[in-house]
């Protein structure tokens, strides 16, 4: 069995552990997905205790749901927690007791433009106690009293996050981080977990690693601010570059959102990053680049908030335009795509690639172009990985000699060029050994 299908099988398992659970910002159900994601790769889980102050936020108390269902008049269980985890309003508020049709309404969440789909709603920081359901199925709805039963409860507990950690031979590093607080979500939840865990299993088996690469599992907002809160400064001494893990399992096309700083390392290298993969995949979709957007998105607001404005920008294989799909039940594990999932890892992984090997050179040959038959890298390499009647290297030595002068790394190089970044940086190896550039 090759990697591929290694991995697509490994994902599904995955997914089938992760899915049922019913997870929210804090709970059993967000420790529960972290222990499943510490069988497949080992992370370290902490917990943030209620009432904790993190930076302009407080540490939530933890939701803990008992049981959540309606009882029509004539007797019929609907809406029911442990048949959708979407039917119970995300952080309700306790309520036992019977209402009228009329008033049951204002606790009734549903979503009009998609009126066959029970959306995804919370209330997380305002007390309130309701339902979701289609739109369609809240018209079936009869004349009369309802019995609620929500028991719920709000206790001191804590918000959990897990993190993983590659070692490199650099203090240096890069962060993939992930939400992972939606309930019965597949792409705008699990994929960006599946995505990570791939990633890190693949990443390990690399024995020399430049910079040490973080991943991080947490719930969205309030868990990227717990962290940050607590390990903002180191980031802001070490980071290089990092990209928000999430939607990756959609149909396409892929979407980078650039960072704050919109032409760091990390916007750079992925935009070249999608672009040998158009190429390579003779993809017909042509990936979106869109700018970064505080009033959009995910953790990457947090994490490019002004006084930590870190290079952190967001990938997903889902277009940023929101989807039918979006917060509602049709997330599902029929509507995702574990073949974008592999796609869009082959893309993280590349962009990691040319971020862990760009560097910048000076030529040590510059008056007139060298004489490449004096070091034998003309017609042919010996004894080094690089033939040189391959005109794309042979271009790209020459690009790399002529590119040299201190001021350009080289993905500048590989991004005038057009030559694929790898073969730029094999390219430099050799120059660098046959002491052209140093």
């Amino acid at each position: 069995m090759n990697l591929i299908n290694k991995e697509k099988k490994l994902a599904n398992i995955i997914l089938k552990e992760l899915w049922p659970l019913h997870r929210s910002i804090t709970g059993k159900g967000l420790r529960q997905s972290l222990d499943i994601i510490k069988k497949y790769i080992p992370i370290k889980k902490t917990e943030v205790p209620s009432g904790k102050k993190v930076h302009d936020w407080i540490i939530p108390k933890e939701w803990v749901v008992n049981d959540g269902y309606l009882i029509d008049p004539i007797g019929k269980r609907i809406l029911d927690v442990k048949v959708n985890n979407l039917h119970l309003l995300n952080y309700s508020s306790k309520f036992i007791g019977e209402i009228d049709k009329e008033d049951l309404k204002d606790h009734l969440y549903t979503n009009p433009k998609v009126p066959h789909a029970i959306p995804y709603v919370t209330s997380y920081y305002e007390k309130r106690w309701g339902f979701c359901l289609s739109h369609n199925d809240m018209k079936k709805l009869i004349p009369g009293k309802y019995k609620v039963n929500i028991d719920t409860e709000f206790i001191n507990g804590s918000l959990s996050f897990g993190e993983g950690y590659l070692k490199g031979s650099s203090k240096k590093e890069i962060l993939i981080s992930t939400h992972i607080c939606h309930p019965s979500m597949a792409n705008d939840q699990l994929s960006g977990a599946i995505s990570s865990i791939l990633l890190y299993r693949r990443l390990s088996k690399i024995k020399k690693r430049k910079y040490s690469v973080r991943f991080l599992f947490l719930p969205e907002t309030i868990g990227s601010i717990a962290y940050l809160s607590i390990k903002g400064k180191e980031l802001r001494n070490n980071l290089i570059a990092g990209l928000v893990c999430v939607l990756t399992g959609g149909k396409g096309p892929m979407n980078y959102r650039r960072s704050r700083q919109y032409s760091s390392l990390i916007d750079r290298s992925a935009i070249k990053a999608l672009e040998e993969w158009k190429q390579e995949n003779n993809s017909d979709q042509l990936p979106e680049i869109t700018e970064f957007n505080p009033a959009f998105g995910n953790d990457q607001r947090q994490y490019c908030s002004p006084k930590y404005n870190l290079p952190i920008g967001c990938l997903t294989n889902t277009s940023n335009t929101k989807t039918d799909e979006y917060h509602s039940s049709l997330d599902n594990l029929d509507n995702l795509s574990v073949d974008g999932i592999l796609d869009n890892l082959d893309v993280y992984q590349n962009i990691i690639y040319i971020v862990s090997n760009n560097k910048t050179f000076i030529t040590l040959k510059g008056y007139g172009e060298p004489f490449l038959t004096k070091y034998d890298l003309y017609p042919t390499l010996n004894n080094i990985k690089l033939d040189i009647n391959n005109k794309d290297l042979r271009a790209a030595l020459l690009w790399v000699l002529n590119y040299s002068d201190g001021t350009n790394d080289l993905l500048k190089i590989s991004e005038r060029s057009k030559i694929k970044f790898s073969n730029i940086c094999v390219a430099s190896k050799v120059a660098r050994l046959n002491k052209l550039i140093k």
